[in-house]
């Protein structure tokens, strides 16, 4: 032991000053007075009373003595050495909180089931942090009964899982310190989460790693896949089990149920397909198993009806173009071929290969007043549309067809070009029709590698610039897609996929950063006024028959090395004399001088 502040001894001296105070007492002096020799019979008694009254003078003193020393031993800042596992001074507890965590072993999860030896490893300043897809530190050197508690209320998330970013994260913490990471988990990882590499990167830089697994093998059947395509859903169940299973799968869609059994054999998939109504859509396995989370899948459609497109043409061929609409279920497709066109009422109206001739004077006039009124319309590109007058329809004039081959290159990303945009320049066409713009509202959106336009969006028209008889976008898998979402962002509708989301994800509804929102549970849930659905579907947490990636808990060594924690006794001290103090107040108030 040591003092921290030596100079705080002198206050010993007072104890000097308490003798002294005791000693100069005045001695009473005995006299003899006849008139109370009466009294001489009770001399005994009153001897004894003195003795005892001495005895309760000399403990006061004892008491003010102690009192005393106590403060100047506390103001002397006494300081002693204990030796202690260096690694147990700090220690950063890391939480499996993934969906595979909720896996029942009998009657118990796993999250739950080896909390009892993960709080007995808890020791020191606690940090914990939440094995997410991202890591996510709960609390950082707490107390070790303050980490117990939070960790006991802990339960696990419907998310993946990152334990070797979870460790590295935890190094961090630790920083220049040595200290112990306890990893508590069923080890059902991901195929790039390395955590061994990590582990031996922590124990480098002097860190004590310990896996502490928990969780049995267990079968289990459940979504994997949701894909959604133009109104229509597909979603594959899959085994995870060794043994084939018949499951039954019920459809909810508003007040409509259909109920449908399939039989998947182990380790295989299978494919349910349905359509996507408006409002809400739950498909579920109506037998239960140990991981529930992964049984329901949610879709949310906001659309409260199909699109209603008119498709002006004198063309009776093939038409790409026209059967890509067509084959969408959310458009609606009425046909019109000029000079009968009907009244413009619809969301959308499409101008694809006309004849001149069939043409009425006020064709394009009465369509230009249906996209003054905010109706969309698209003007789609064939051989001979220079020689049509669109009546101040647009706002660019067209050249010569030029029959140079010519590469289309994406300029502007947005919702309907960014599925074509990767690689930048997406199709190459054979001609195409020179395109002059003359109005500052025509943004080109996309063009030829020389800076021709191909693609102008102006107000709530399209121009549509490839000939698809000379291109050979027409026949990618993208085409169709193209056009839906070219219509949709013309409506204002986003796509569904901006609706539905697999948890983990990280959302900013409404734009700003602090409509920041991490999807950590499966449902359908009302955010920011924004209706979504959020799903699972994540194999590596599904698959809970598969061996865990860490066998055995590691084990402590009992050679680690000791170091001297120092700790301060004047608080201690301090403490005690205050409730000497209090003592002595309460024993003069007994004894009567109060």
């Amino acid at each position: 032991m040591y003092f921290g502040n030596i100079q705080g001894l002198y206050l010993l001296l007072f104890l000097i000053a308490l003798i002294i105070l005791y000693l100069i007492k005045a001695k009473p002096k005995d006299i003899t007075i006849p008139s109370l020799l009466f009294f001489s019979a009770d001399k005994k008694v009153k001897k004894y009373n003195a003795m005892l009254k001495k005895l309760l003078i000399r403990a006061l003193f004892f008491l003010q003595l102690l009192f005393i020393a106590l403060l100047a031993l506390a103001a002397a800042n006494p300081i002693i050495k204990i030796p202690i596992d260096a690694y147990s001074l700090n220690t950063v507890v890391i939480v499996d909180v993934s969906a595979s965590m909720q896996t029942l072993d009998g009657r118990i999860s796993r999250m739950d089931s080896g909390k009892q030896e993960l709080l007995k490893l808890i020791k020191g300043k606690t940090s914990i942090v939440l094995a997410e897809n991202n890591p996510v530190i709960m609390v950082r050197n707490v107390s070790s009964s303050r980490a117990k508690a939070l960790i006991s209320n802990l339960d696990a998330k419907d998310i993946s899982t990152r334990l070797d970013s979870s460790i590295m994260l935890a190094n961090d913490l630790l920083g220049g310190e040595r200290g112990t990471v306890v990893v508590y988990s069923d080890f059902i990882l991901g195929m790039n989460d390395d955590i061994l590499a990590a582990k031996k990167i922590a124990e480098a830089n002097d860190k004590r790693v310990v896996f502490l697994p928990t969780g049995e093998r267990q079968e289990n059947l459940g979504f994997s896949v949701l894909n959604i395509n133009r109104g229509k859903g597909e979603v594959f169940v899959k085994n995870f089990g060794k043994r084939g299973k018949a499951v039954d799968v019920r459809l909810i869609s508003g007040t409509n149920k259909q109920e449908s059994r399939i039989q998947i054999e182990p380790y295989s998939v299978e494919k349910v397909s349905f359509d996507i109504k408006r409002g809400d859509t739950i498909l579920e396995l109506t037998q239960k198993d140990r991981l529930t989370v992964d049984d329901k899948i949610y879709v949310v459609n906001p659309y409260e009806r199909e699109s209603n497109i008119l498709f002006i043409t004198n063309h009776k061929g093939d038409d790409p173009l026209l059967d890509a609409l067509e084959a969408n279920p959310q458009f609606n497709i009425q046909i019109a071929r000029p000079p009968v066109i009907p009244d413009l009422n619809h969301d959308v109206v499409v101008i694809g290969k006309v004849d001149k001739v069939q043409l009425l004077p006020n064709t394009f006039r009465d369509i230009k007043k249906y996209k003054d009124k905010g109706g969309k319309v698209i003007i789609a590109s064939h051989e001979g549309i220079e020689s049509l007058d669109f009546q101040d329809l647009i706002g660019f004039k067209f050249g010569s067809l030029n029959k140079k081959k010519a590469e289309i290159c994406v300029d502007i990303v947005n919702d309907f070009t960014a599925e074509i945009s990767n690689p930048r320049c997406f199709t190459s066409v054979l001609r195409y029709n020179s395109v002059e713009a003359i109005r500052n509202s025509t943004v080109v959106v996309a063009s030829t590698k020389w800076g021709k336009p191909i693609f102008i969006m102006e107000n709530n028209l399209f121009y549509y610039g490839i000939l698809d008889s000379y291109s050979g976008f027409q026949e990618q898998i993208n085409y169709p897609l193209f056009w839906s979402d070219l219509i949709n962002y013309m409506l204002g509708r986003e796509s569904l996929a901006n609706f539905n989301f697999k948890t983990g994800d990280i959302s900013l509804f409404g734009g700003n950063r602090t409509d920041r929102v991490v999807l950590d549970k499966a449902g359908i849930f009302d955010i920011n006024g924004r209706r979504v659905a959020v799903n699972l579907l994540n194999d590596a947490e599904s698959d809970i028959f598969r061996d865990s990636s860490i066998m055995n808990k590691t084990e402590f060594k009992g050679d680690y090395e000791k170091v001297k924690l120092e700790v301060n006794l004047d608080q201690y001290l301090l403490l005690l004399a205050i409730i000497l103090f209090l003592y002595e107040l309460y024993y003069i108030k007994r004894r009567g001088d109060l």
